[in-house]
């Protein structure tokens, strides 16, 4: 299927958003040019009055209140975070509308620009291993960080609400923060480097202020000529849910994203590519499956697409590989409940290494590492625990990030609501060190992680603020001096000389192997459709 790209305003302005707030302020400004005059003379009065010092009681504005969102009660079988409720494909859901102020100032979109330090809180709570080090960047959710060429960390993040925004700050400019687009978003979202130019960025646009089957789209921002440019990567349904991203040489991009089976859609995991300014969507093979359990997308030593997703109905992980002219897929683990929020990189040779999360009881669950052996199999071990886990609308999402040295060896990043760990994996096993633990603010359940050239750690993640609607503060970690801009306290709370016990531990390797199975080749289609 090949669809044109559909450009948008860099913004990205929430249009339908805009024309309620401003039929409302236009609505109020004519009732108000009903008032009796000697009563608008009144109100005026009583305004001077109070501005000298005649009142004593005066309230703040408050802001609309986020429409509150309930948990799922089933991990595996239940779509934990559905906007909407399950719908046929024809029906319309529209989202209640939130309350507007009496004359509300309706503000333009904004560009995309700079919006520098000023003003941004730098509470951090939670507190640092030694060794390790922090740089707050902004408010915002759901990180992802990359590498750009010379190896500079940037990081992508979002804020989810009908005025909502997806934002981009690098270490190069010391962690400026510019706008990418202004909508109503949904995350996680995927961030990538072009190694001949700058940051692209993908995410999920619902494309309106209420929710609508017809339309909502994996959306794709790319940095060019000091300037974002937004575009839709245009596909029927309700789209681009849980999207990844990844550039390939040529600099073509690629991503992947949900078509969720929560609205009635069938494709499940579905694979975009943009060749000369035209997106290529197809579905890999997965059938129907919800999002909300993460897909996770590398390029093989080929150059090939390879994708990680949950199969829920069964539990299962399952591994989708291209091979330039089909799909095929294969079970990684199904013993339990296994496979949710998984996390796929290559070594160097070509081999795919797999983080994962197996549930275990309400709150606790067990992070792996599955591999693939000589014989074509795949052998799971676990790496640790997570006992702080936090299910639902605004729990966990990407909770383990995986990442593999020059020389092969795979280092895996997990994180549960109190704790934020850094695992190696050495010759009897795997070695887990305690990098982070929460204080005043929970952490939020998702990690990204990069290995530099010279195998420096680089990792993003936020702590919690508010959980209705989801709100946090970004961080970037990594071991040694971090890239901080002048004059500005980026720092972690320990008080000088104070540190945290490394917790280096190692676990105990309990593996387990798969034979290959799976499904049949599908193959890729490049057809046109109307």
């Amino acid at each position: 299927m090949s669809f044109a790209a559909r450009r948008l305003n860099p913004a990205g302005p929430c249009v339908g958003l805009t024309g309620y707030l401003y039929e409302r302020r236009h609505q109020f400004m004519m009732r108000q040019r009903r008032v009796p005059a000697v009563l608008l003379g009144l109100i005026v009065l009583a305004v001077l009055l109070a501005a000298c010092g005649g009142g004593e009681s005066s309230s703040d504005p408050q802001p609309p209140a986020a429409t509150s969102e309930a948990p799922a009660s089933d991990p595996a079988a239940a779509v934990a975070e559905s906007e909407p409720p399950p719908v046929e494909a024809e029906q319309t859901l529209v989202e209640p509308e939130p309350p507007v102020a009496d004359d509300p100032e309706v503000a333009e979109p904004e560009s995309s620009e700079t919006l520098g330090d000023a003003g941004v809180p730098d509470q951090l709570s939670f507190t640092l291993a030694a060794g390790w080090q922090t740089t707050f960047v902004d408010e915002g959710i759901k990180p992802d960080i990359a590498l750009d060429a010379s190896g500079t960390p940037g990081v992508a993040y979002m804020r989810k609400a009908l005025d909502g925004w997806v934002r981009f700050a690098s270490a190069t400019d010391g962690w400026q923060v510019e706008t990418v687009a202004e909508c109503y978003f949904y995350g996680p979202i995927g961030l990538a480097f072009d190694p001949d130019a700058g940051p692209h960025v993908v995410w999920h646009d619902h494309q309106d202020s209420s929710f609508n089957l017809d339309k909502g789209d994996l959306a794709y921002g790319v940095h060019e000529d000091s300037a974002w440019v937004v575009e839709a990567a245009a596909d029927a349904g309700h789209d681009g849910w849980d999207s990844t991203i990844a550039i390939g040489s040529g600099g073509v991009v690629r991503a992947a994203g949900v078509e969720p089976v929560q609205f009635g859609l069938e494709n499940g995991v579905e694979y975009y590519e943009r060749r000369d300014g035209t997106w290529v969507v197809q579905p890999s093979g997965s059938g129907p499956i919800p999002y909300e359990f993460n897909v996770s997308l590398a390029l093989d030593g080929d150059g090939f697409p390879a994708l990680t997703s949950f199969e829920a109905v069964d539990g299962d992980l399952v591994f989708a590989s291209f091979d330039g002219s089909a799909w095929s897929m294969e079970i990684v683990a199904s013993e339990g409940t296994v496979g949710m929020f998984s996390s796929l990189a290559f070594d160097a040779e070509g081999q795919p290494h797999i983080s994962l999360f197996e549930t275990a009881e309400a709150t606790t669950g067990i992070i792996h590492y599955a591999s693939r052996d000589a014989d074509g199999g795949w052998t799971v071990e676990e790496i640790a625990e997570l006992n702080d886990v936090e299910l639902g609308m605004t729990g966990t999402r990407r909770n383990s990030a995986i990442a593999v040295d020059a020389t092969g060896v795979p280092h895996v990043v997990l994180s549960d609501r109190s704790v934020l760990s850094y695992a190696v994996r050495g010759v009897d096993g795997w070695e887990v060190e305690e990098l982070a633990q929460a204080g005043a603010a929970p952490l939020g359940q998702l990690v990204s992680f990069q290995l530099g050239a010279d195998g420096t750690p680089h990792l993003s993640f936020f702590e919690v603020t508010s959980s209705g609607p989801l709100e946090g503060l970004v961080a970037y970690v990594t071991r040694g001096e971090v890239p901080s801009p002048a004059g500005v306290d980026y720092r972690s709370r320990l008080a000088p000389g104070e540190s945290v016990e490394s917790g280096l531990r190692a676990s105990t390797v309990r593996s387990q192997r798969f034979e290959p199975r799976g499904h049949a080749a599908r193959p890729m289609r490049d057809d046109s459709v109307g």
